[in-house]
């Protein structure tokens, strides 16, 4: 993506018996690329890096920049690709990489070298910038990459747990989702034709979530993660289930981290009823007094009950209750949303015509019940914290963050002038 724009992402899992939910969006930002007073400038364009090395083993890697600035890159110069992350590392056996050629401005080039893995086994950063000796680094830095360095006996099968999503309340016979986050911390890759798969445990081969398997959804090499989507069934009579999963190599045997125990408590339906959890949220930073941006936030439902207009679940203003000050008080919620599902809900805000500081606040209501969630008030901490994030009731922060990572913020909303729109 060009320098110095907002992007979203949303990632789901298929394998032959179907396809996950959407994964909450992800929400990035490409860097601006910085130019010097001289008129230096650089944009990354690609990079072919290993996920994994063996202790002292030799590769060639390449790195791809593009002159974006107003002077030529001469060869013999005073230009290089300088390693950063730290700045001027040695980690990889050098920090510096001459230009092949000169580069105009608006060409681009590649660096083709050789990197040496440290002696100490473990995972380090591999980062690049162009660098004009005697005047500093300049431009877009490489995609950060961590490369897995593995010791010379390294076992061909092996995994470390990186995280996990499970309920930890279900109703009888209801369906939910969970997913589990491993790492390939061997040197074989992963696939389904060699038979790597994600195996439960507590006991062997268990099928107390209907299902005692979960295929791979695509090849996993070395030093990289994969994300396991399935569906969970839970049992029918009512008791406190232990929920752990294992990478097994059928025909071979078991390895690797056994992710954490989870107990899941399993009640009958309805004994739990409506809850949610906040997953994402992008809403803008600031609006101009009477016009309109889109926000959106992103719900696991949490309870037992699915959610749904025919059930009259929807989103709700509150702080007051049923408040139009947005231009609206309440939100449809779109489709089916089954126990555990996720859901996104895109709407508009219209800000205000009077310029000033505006609260917006939002909960899930059961129309004719009760509104669901923990009622808490705004938080005006900004520090973004799970628990922070993860509040049923959400106090967005409109005007605190606008890049969509969820943190909640000031909870405010600031509507300056019209003509006066700030725009990151």
């Amino acid at each position: 993506p060009p320098p110095g724009g907002q992007f979203q992402s949303v990632i789901s899992a298929c394998n032959p018996t179907g396809c996950s939910p959407d994964s909450p969006p992800l929400f990035f930002r490409t860097p601006p690329a910085v130019a010097t007073a001289d008129g230096d400038n650089a944009v990354f364009v690609t990079q072919a890096v290993p996920g994994f090395l063996l202790v002292g083993q030799t590769t060639t890697i390449s790195v791809t920049m593009k002159n974006f600035g107003v002077t030529t890159w001469p060869v013999g110069g005073a230009f290089f690709l300088s390693a950063i992350n730290p700045a001027d590392n040695l980690t990889w056996g050098l920090n510096r990489v001459a230009l092949p050629g000169d580069v105009a401005p608006g060409a681009t080039v590649t660096f083709n070298f050789n990197i040496v893995a440290p002696l100490t086994p473990g995972t380090y950063d591999l980062q690049w910038q162009m660098i004009r000796e005697g005047m500093g680094l300049f431009g877009q830095v490489s995609r950060a990459a961590s490369v897995v360095v593995f010791p010379l006996n390294a076992p061909g099968d092996n995994a470390t747990f990186v995280s996990q999503f499970v309920p930890t309340l279900m109703g009888t016979g209801t369906t939910a989702q969970a997913s589990i986050t491993l790492r390939n911390m061997g040197t074989n890759r992963w696939s389904e034709a060699a038979r790597y798969r994600l195996s439960s445990l507590n006991p062997f081969d268990n099928r107390t979530w209907g299902l005692n398997r979960v295929i791979l959804p695509a090849n996993v090499t070395p030093g990289t993660t994969v994300t396991f989507n399935f569906p969970i069934t839970a049992p029918t009579n009512v008791g406190i289930y232990d929920f752990s999963w294992q990478m097994v190599h059928d025909g071979v045997g078991h390895f690797g981290d056994v992710n954490p125990v989870t107990s899941i408590n399993v009640l009958e339906i309805g004994s739990i009823g409506d809850d949610a959890v906040l997953l994402a949220q992008d809403v803008p930073l600031t609006l101009a007094a009477g016009t309109t941006a889109p926000a959106s936030l992103t719900f696991r439902n949490a309870g037992t009950n699915t959610w749904s207009e025919a059930n009259l679940i929807r989103l709700a203003t509150i702080n007051p209750l049923d408040n139009v000050t947005w231009g609206f008080n309440r939100l449809p919620i779109p489709g089916s949303v089954a126990p555990g599902a996720l859901v996104t809900l895109n709407f508009s805000l219209t800000a205000p015509g009077v310029p000033g500081n505006y609260d917006f606040q939002a909960r899930l209501v059961h129309e004719g019940v009760a509104l669901f969630g923990p009622d808490h008030k705004c938080d005006h901490r900004g520090d973004g914290s799970a628990a922070a994030r993860q509040r049923s009731g959400v106090c967005l922060a409109v005007g605190a963050r606008g890049d969509g990572t969820g943190f909640v913020g000031r909870g405010v909303a600031h509507v300056p002038q019209r003509g006066h729109e700030h725009v990151e």
